[in-house]
């Protein structure tokens, strides 16, 4: 589960990790220190010793992973990023593939660096550039789990991923001689992981030959160099048998394949869920049907490998499928692409979790998970983004210092109306600062051995589904329009009477075609 250093000079090493269980839960409330269950809430900590440093960086787990686009945190500046509590983050290699080779692999040092985030120098043993004592935890992947849109197929040697030039086709050996000269601390082997509520068994089965294979090349590789940790991605599709097969083929102790050995170096297991939802439940709205469904495909991977490794969740929709997961998987890891989302439509998130919620309701209507600032409601109130429940437990987590002059709803509605981009900015950091503070308190309650009763009253508080999100989306697509962007496609369009607007005609639609449009059309046609 570790790997050692032997980074080229001028780069900084990635980090050994070795994953322990502290505190596991179950539903009577009970705690205790094994990992034997592996349908249990539990608490852990992820360690990283960097270089040839005495001491670890020690993460305490359930925690969140930073989404990022291009290596930084959607919306939030270097500074930013520096202040906020963001100890790891997740690359995605097909955000740089528009240019062969890749234009970090051209620099004078390491990814981190190459990323602007915290690191440490070569072979030292105090970390470089901030008053942040720690550098920070670079997880990589080829595809970006969040962008689910349909492309051209992979194949028994290859996996397609999208850039900004197109659709390219990223062989085994391109992966390898992409991630190892400048690698992560932690890279998600590449894996064939179709969508899929659209893919037939048959299907499935050629996608976990070819995954093992992939997983195994990765294996090899970081073997004979040492330079990272690999994690395997469970893949299955919406087949629970296949989930639980595959899972065995690359968990050590069950696998009866003639590489079983080579699966004890999988550092840890990732699971992609949005290769588990259909359609109608992909994006940001979930429904207890939807996760009940998701919980119970992700169970069907989680159950079969080794418990004493670390779990990592990408794109899991909103807190409610986080605790189900916690709850009856033990994830310890979320890659948090949901937050993102609600910062770039002007959702500030409010909620919080414990065995008690102010404002809890006895009419049975449950509270809102955020609100949408673009409602002129907002316009004259000039009360801090969260509730004063919410608020006050930010200061006690952050201190007052850390957080501060915090921006009130009227001006980020103002900033909001006038297109201004700082907007998304102050929202990333508040809905940062909210997960953040969301995955603490998880981690206190399996501690205390009140996780259980504190996801009832949560469930019971607070509403699945985002109800300001059309309504924010639908402000946000104005305010493109407003800015210019796709603007020509709503030349023509002129309001009635009822204040609908008459679509244009096909002539309209094709003279005045947007060129994303057309970029996208090209990439479906491939």
């Amino acid at each position: 589960m570790s790997a050692s250093s032997s980074a080229t000079p001028g780069t900084a090493s990635p980090a050994s990790l070795t994953f322990r269980v502290d505190h596991v839960q179950d539903s009577s409330t009970t705690t205790s220190k094994t990992a034997s269950d592996r349908r249990k809430a539990r608490q852990g900590v992820l360690s990283f010793k960097h270089g040839s440093s005495a001491t670890s960086h020690d993460t305490p787990t359930p925690a969140i992973v930073s989404y990022s686009k291009k290596g930084a945190p959607v919306h939030l500046s270097r500074d930013n990023v520096d202040r906020l509590p963001i100890e790891m983050v997740m690359l995605a290699y097909e955000h740089f593939i528009e240019y062969n080779p890749p234009a970090f692999l051209k620099a004078p040092f390491g990814l981190k660096r190459y990323l602007g985030l915290r690191h440490s120098p070569a072979g030292g043993t105090k970390p470089e550039s901030s008053k942040n004592a720690q550098p920070h935890i670079l997880f990589a992947n080829l595809r970006d789990a969040a962008d689910q849109t349909e492309i051209v197929g992979n194949t028994e040697l290859n996996v397609a991923c999208r850039s900004f030039r197109g659709v390219n086709r990223i062989t085994s050996a391109n992966f390898l001689n992409m991630a190892f000269p400048k690698p992560p601390d932690v890279l998600l082997a590449l894996a064939d992981e179709p969508i899929g509520h659209t893919s037939t068994e048959k299907r499935i089965q050629k996608s976990m030959t070819r995954s093992e294979r992939f997983l195994l090349a990765c294996l090899r590789k970081n073997s004979e160099e040492h330079v990272t940790n690999i994690f395997a991605p469970l893949v299955g599709g919406v087949y629970p048998a296949a989930r639980e097969e595959y899972a065995k083929n690359i968990d050590a102790s069950t696998s009866s394949t003639s590489s079983a050995a080579m699966f004890e170096a999988v550092a840890g297991y990732s699971l992609n869920l949005n290769t588990l939802r259909s359609p109608d439940h992909a994006g940001m709205a979930s429904t207890s049907t939807s996760e009940a469904k998701t919980v119970e495909l992700a169970a069907a991977s989680f159950e079969h490998v080794d418990p004493k490794k670390p779990r990592l969740a990408l794109c899991p929709n909103g807190p409610h499928e986080i605790l189900a997961l916690v709850a009856s998987n033990g994830v310890d890891l979320f890659m948090d692409e949901w937050s993102s989302a609600m910062s770039s439509i002007g959702i500030a998130l409010d909620f919080t979790f414990g065995s008690t919620i102010e404002g809890e309701s006895d009419t049975g209507a449950k509270k809102e998970l955020g609100i949408n600032l673009f409602d002129d409601k907002y316009a004259r109130d000039f009360s801090p983004l969260a509730s004063p429940a919410t608020m006050q437990k930010l200061e006690t987590r952050y201190g007052s210092e850390a957080l501060g002059d915090l921006p009130t709803k009227a001006y980020l509605h103002h900033l909001l109306q006038t297109h201004e981009m700082t907007s998304h900015v102050l929202l990333a950091m508040h809905n940062t600062c909210i997960m953040d503070l969301f995955a603490q308190s998880i981690r206190e309650a399996i501690k205390n051995g009140t996780f259980y009763p504190a996801k009832e009253v949560f469930e019971n508080a607070y509403s699945r589904r985002v109800s300001a999100w059309s309504e924010a989306s639908a402000e946000w697509a104005r305010v493109n329009r407003e800015r210019g962007k796709g603007r020509l496609k709503g030349l023509g369009q002129e309001r009635r009477s009822d204040g609908e607007a008459t679509p244009p005609s096909e002539q309209e639609r094709m003279s005045f075609d947007d060129p994303e449009d057309k970029v996208e059309k090209r990439l479906r046609t491939h």
